[in-house]
């Protein structure tokens, strides 16, 4: 047996026991022409040794970003209790995962995760370290008024919390053991702030994921980017450098101003991942220990309560900031704080 077959295997045994995978279950299995199959097949055999009804739903890879599933794929999703996503082109913001999470949220049935899919993956089983610190910070954040990052670099950024009824905190951990719940393998948590309250100076330090109708772009950065936001929106981005120009030029390149809404962000809780580059891309984007996102574009995605329309979206990734919620420290130079117990 192929050795990565067995730590898929083993991952999955890991996870769908974490998430109370119980016998009777529909779980569906959703991937492409691009899954590993090694992956396909552990999670598969897992479900049912489970005693789940185990079903794969492939179709032919999208090139295209937030495409939706085949109809024939969304159906099987909105009737089965567990999707697990594994489709490798970004599906977030496309019509047919809302219609998947609206049904969710409204009948508090069925549940749904992603990720797995990856060698990546394989280091980061649930942990339930990783878990309660999502649980923390949700819980921080819920009764929060004020989010305020800084950094050595000259971040001083900030935003209202908002009302988390409206702008609730999707929380990642994979621990999705009961019906209603929607989230991921991915140690950490994501959400957005009051729209229009984000203001401040951002440096950008570690990488990029781009997302538009031409495919995806993600890599680590080679420079420092300045950002200066006011109410919400970029309005000035340094140009002194490569990549301060690049990003300048991809922006303007849509013309259109709701690419530089600030649309949500996100911490990295898991003490064993790391952002770095691999090939076509980086690691843990979302979920490496102390990494924080600053998100702009696109974002139609009811687990954000927003429907921001705009031609693309993209992800920035910042390390060794200081994240503050409402004077509480949560990051110090990046690393999580025994403070606010997370260490």
């Amino acid at each position: 047996m192929d050795h990565r077959y067995a730590d898929f295997y083993a991952l999955a045994g890991a996870w769908y026991r974490r998430c109370n995978i119980s016998p009777g279950e529909t779980v569906l299995i959703a991937a492409d022409s691009g899954t590993d199959e090694r992956a396909i097949n552990a999670y598969l055999s897992v479900a049912s040794s489970l005693g789940a009804e185990a079903i794969v739903a492939m179709c032919q890879r999208r090139g295209k970003p937030f495409s939706d599933v085949p109809e024939v794929v969304e159906k099987a999703m909105l009737e089965a209790d567990f999707i697990h996503q594994l489709t490798t082109w970004p599906w977030s913001y496309s019509e047919s995962r809302a219609r998947v999470i609206r049904k969710i949220r409204a009948t508090g049935e069925g549940r749904m995760t992603w990720y797995g899919g990856r060698e990546e993956h394989l280091r980061t089983p649930p942990d339930e370290r990783v878990i309660e610190r999502t649980k923390r910070v949700t819980e921080l954040l819920n009764d929060a008024s004020e989010v305020r990052i800084t950094s050595e670099l000259g971040t001083d950024f900030s935003f209202k919390r908002g009302d988390p009824a409206q702008y609730p905190v999707l929380r990642h951990g994979g621990d999705c053991d009961r019906p209603g719940r929607i989230g991921s393998l991915a140690g950490g948590i994501a959400y957005m702030g009051e729209e229009g309250s984000a203001s401040g100076v951002l440096y950008v330090n570690g990488a990029q994921e781009a997302f538009d109708s031409f495919g995806s772009l993600s890599k680590m950065l080679e420079d420092v980017v300045k950002l200066e936001i006011e109410k919400g929106y970029i309005v000035d981005i340094d140009t002194s450098n490569r990549e301060g120009r690049r990003l300048d030029a991809w922006l303007k390149s849509f013309n259109d101003p709701e690419m530089y809404m600030f649309i949500h962000t996100n911490i990295g809780l898991d003490h064993r991942a790391a952002l770095r580059a691999r090939p076509g891309g980086v690691t843990y984007s979302h979920s490496a220990w102390g990494c924080i996102i600053t998100a702009f574009g696109m974002n139609y995605n009811p687990l954000f309560g927003m429907s921001h329309k705009a031609p693309a979206h993209l992800d920035l990734m910042t390390t060794g900031v200081n994240y503050f919620v409402d004077g509480l420290q949560v990051l110090r130079d990046g690393v999580p704080t025994e403070e606010a117990g997370l260490a």
